[in-house]
């Protein structure tokens, strides 16, 4: 696997809730950063993102040149040394190996929707980082819309993390 990271710069990672840090780095499977519409595993690219309460700012491309011939464990020690310090990355799907190590290395994996607009996803993050209280498992009004901790939590108990 080749990699061209263009530009990245690192956040400690922590559980989901956790909000010690105002700012994370959060990776995107995405081929044109605009919407998420990558398997995690085959992913020709990730778009980096520093979210914070006030807002985001893109931090770095990571390109990937993925060898299929190449052994699963080849192809992912390379993508898990590009994410780390990232919170979570968000992709189409992700296999349940690739879910596990992701989660050994303190990052949330978070399938979504296939063309899912990477800004909605920024503006998650943003409400969620804005509203610790959430996290705590407190019921604010607005998580009833999907905003807030309960709806990553939604996403994290699902079972459609992997389709190989």
């Amino acid at each position: 696997m080749c990699l061209s990271i263009l530009k990245k710069q690192p956040n400690p990672a922590n559980s989901l809730c956790r909000n010690e840090s105002k700012r994370w780095q959060i990776a995107i499977a995405s081929s044109d950063g605009v919407r998420v519409d990558q398997h995690f595993g085959s992913s020709r690219g990730f778009y980096f993102f520093e979210v914070e309460a006030e807002g985001w700012k893109e931090t770095g491309h990571l390109l990937l040149h993925p060898n299929h011939n190449a052994s699963h464990e080849t192809r992912l020690n390379p993508l898990m040394t590009a994410l780390k310090g990232c919170r979570m990355v968000y992709c189409t799907q992700v296999g349940h190996g690739a879910v596990e190590r992701l989660l050994r290395e303190g990052i949330q994996p978070m399938p979504v929707a296939v063309n899912s607009p990477v800004i909605e996803l920024l503006r998650q993050v943003q409400t969620l980082l804005g509203k610790p209280e959430e996290c705590r498992g407190h019921r604010a009004a607005k998580a009833s819309r999907g905003t807030g901790c309960e709806h990553f939590q939604h996403l994290l108990d699902t079972e459609a993390w992997s389709v190989p």
